[in-house]
């Protein structure tokens, strides 16, 4: 997939664009909406995926918060249900991220941890 000259710079300096519709945000309230990290099902496991106001999923939503600094992806439709599948994936997903999972410890906060 090729982009055009003025969608890749833009993109550089307004961060990424909506997964769903690939909008490049132009406003500060539209790169906080698309900074957030969202998992949704995908076929092999829990997907990284950024939303616009306009395209985020439906359905259920849940988080999965850092226990120092609070922050951490949403969770997206059959991801967000709580059964032991979908928290099994979550927590496959989030270790391969580089979460400690007891806690749970994103990735930043875990390095200050070891400092």
């Amino acid at each position: 997939m090729r982009h055009h000259p003025a969608a890749l710079a833009a993109s550089r300096r307004n961060g990424p664009p909506c997964s769903g519709c690939g909008h490049v945000p132009a406003t500060a309230a539209q790169r906080e909406a698309v900074a957030l990290t969202w998992l949704v099902a995908g076929p092999d496991g829990p997907a990284q995926r950024r939303f616009c106001r306009g395209c985020i999923p439906p359905g259920p939503v849940g988080d999965v918060a850092c226990a120092w600094c609070g922050g951490g992806p949403l969770l997206a439709g059959d991801l967000a249900a709580g059964d032991a599948r979908a928290a099994a994936a979550v927590q496959g997903w989030l270790a391969g991220a580089g979460w400690r999972l007891a806690g749970p410890v994103c990735p930043a906060c875990a390095g200050e941890m070891t400092r």
